[in-house]
């Protein structure tokens, strides 16, 4: 099982088996990859596929090194006229106070490998929660859902690729970044956001590329993410960024709503949980066949550790 933990590089490994000693938490359950999915049917078949991820996995982290040692061109790109992004159809609580002993706990499901993740994640977003299953990703920063953007009629309850979609419409929490801002401009450039911008409010747009080949494309927006903590109680965490995705490319993302990026960027969900949350953020990824692993969000230190 050496080679199943090769690719946990980005993040200290610390986890509670069950919240014990935190009067409060979080938990998202992590679901195995082959939850979805029939599992291989030989051992020859499972190094194979923990093989290839890996591999990807590699070659995404090294593209992000050579990205920060000024190899990589943070111009913002202009698609051709013909491939740009349209969105798919034109028509038209109380905060809670940051708690120090208060930690969160996701249970993940470890799911469908595309290649930079290993595990799903249950997500709760918008207001009202709309819940979806994501792909957690290490080696990325957006965290982007299937989703429907000023859309009517039944056709919208599903993205274009059949997988259930995010309704942007029905949250009131929905807000989208307005393409002439400096945010859109310059701060989500590293995130593939586009040059297009046919008027000031409209949505800025990006076409966020993988490694593999895949691709999704869709606008940026922030949202409002609701977590329940062990305690039972709840709490939200607002002003997120995330990507409303309308389309895709790649055979990646089969088997999930989308994906969540845990990389180390400002906009990403692992470092705005961890300021939510006392500053920590962890996660521990253990044998498929124990029920107990977590993606922790935590300002408290859990009673017991897995490495």
């Amino acid at each position: 099982m050496t080679g199943f933990f090769l690719f946990i590089i980005l993040f200290t490994v610390i986890a509670s088996s069950r919240g014990h000693g935190n009067p409060g938490g979080t938990k998202f359950e992590l679901i195995h990859r082959h939850y979805l999915e029939r599992k291989p049917a030989t051992q020859i078949q499972r190094l194979r596929q923990l093989l290839h991820s890996d591999t990807i996995r590699l070659r995404e982290i090294s593209h992000k090194v050579r990205q920060r040692q000024g190899h990589f061109d943070a111009s913002r790109r202009q698609l051709p006229q013909e491939t740009a992004y349209y969105p798919a159809c034109t028509n038209s609580s109380s905060r809670s106070k940051n708690d120090n002993n208060v930690s969160g706990e996701m249970p993940m499901h470890s799911g469908a490998d595309y290649g930079t993740g290993q595990y799903f994640v249950r997500f709760r977003v918008g207001s009202p929660a709309q819940k979806l299953m994501l792909i957690a990703d290490t080696g990325s920063d957006l965290t982007w859902m299937n989703c429907r953007y000023r859309c009517r009629g039944g056709s919208c309850r599903k993205s274009p690729n059949k997988r259930r979609a995010f309704l942007a419409d029905h949250s009131s929490s929905f807000r989208t970044v307005p393409c002439s801002s400096s945010m859109c401009k310059i701060d989500l450039a590293n995130l593939f956001s586009l040059a297009r911008c046919p008027s000031p409010m409209d949505p800025c747009a990006y076409d966020y590329r993988y490694s593999d080949g895949s691709a999704a494309l869709g606008l940026f927006a922030n949202e409002t993410v609701t977590f329940t903590l062990t305690n039972r109680r709840k709490t939200r965490l607002r002003n997120v960024l995330v990507g409303c995705s309308e389309s895709t490319r790649g055979q990646s993302f089969q088997g999930a709503d989308g994906v969540m990026g845990l990389g180390y960027s400002n906009y990403s969900f692992a470092v705005k949980a961890a300021k939510r949350f006392g500053g920590k953020f962890s996660y521990c990824l253990v044998d498929h066949l124990s029920p107990r692993t977590y993606q922790v969000i935590s300002s408290s230190v859990p009673t017991k550790k897995w490495v």
